[in-house]
């Protein structure tokens, strides 16, 4: 058995935030439709400066800061995503890199 384990967590949320409300006044829809029938109650939108690696590379730092560690630490990073910052070489890679320039 290899002696892994997880020693932080990190998250990151885009910085706009849009309600059910917003959306239910912008689409002419009841109060609480949306919610009622998704159970969604806001959403959040990546802007122009916040890329899938960005926020992976912000994520990371919270949770090396949770772990007690250094960047150089590291001995993996995994990456999962949906909208990935782009296919080849995969957005883990690119977040080591842009760890160790930070």
């Amino acid at each position: 058995m290899l002696p892994v384990k997880i020693a932080g967590l990190g998250h990151y949320l885009p910085r706009v935030c849009v309600t059910s409300a917003q959306l239910e006044e912008k689409l002419g829809l009841p109060s609480g439709w949306i919610e009622r029938r998704t159970g969604i109650r806001e959403r959040r939108y990546a802007s122009g400066d916040e890329t899938a690696l960005t926020m992976a590379a912000a994520a990371a730092r919270m949770a090396t800061a949770a772990a007690g560690l250094e960047i150089g630490e590291l001995d993996l990073i995994v990456g999962a995503s949906s909208s990935p910052h782009q296919m080849i070489p995969c957005t883990a890679a690119l977040v080591q890199r842009e760890l160790a320039t930070s």
